[in-house]
């Protein structure tokens, strides 16, 4: 069932979408894989896109588990968790555990698309 507040989450993320600037690079509705959308709704279109472009970059850098990862972007252990789920979700990031540590990667797919990610990313 669709609630008001998703109504108003979908018409606000519309209105955002229609005044982001296109310059000739990739923008929503000219989406052509499902890769691209998915991005587009991750790291721009959602309330924390922020933080989990933060989140992604750090990891392109250097691998880190979770309290590493909100140390240094400043956020909250939990909220940093609640992005890594989210991209872990999406297939975007891999998790290791060893020793009782999660340590979590950039996944093969993000690698084969990081492109992709950067033009998106570059347009905010």
């Amino acid at each position: 069932m669709i609630s008001i507040i998703d109504i108003l989450i979908y018409a606000i993320m519309i209105s955002y979408i229609n005044y982001v600037p296109n310059h000739g690079q990739i923008h929503p509705d000219t989406c052509t894989s499902g890769i691209e959308k998915v991005f587009w709704s991750l790291f721009v279109s959602t309330r924390g896109a922020t933080n989990r472009v933060k989140i992604i970059s750090l990891l392109r850098n250097r691998p880190s588990n979770p309290n590493q990862i909100s140390k240094n972007i400043k956020i909250d252990y939990k909220n940093a968790s609640h992005h890594l789920k989210t991209l872990e979700d999406n297939n975007l990031v891999e998790r290791f555990q060893g020793g009782g540590i999660t340590t979590f990667f950039v996944s093969p797919l993000f690698e084969g698309n990081q492109q992709i990610f950067d033009e998106i990313v570059s347009m905010v």
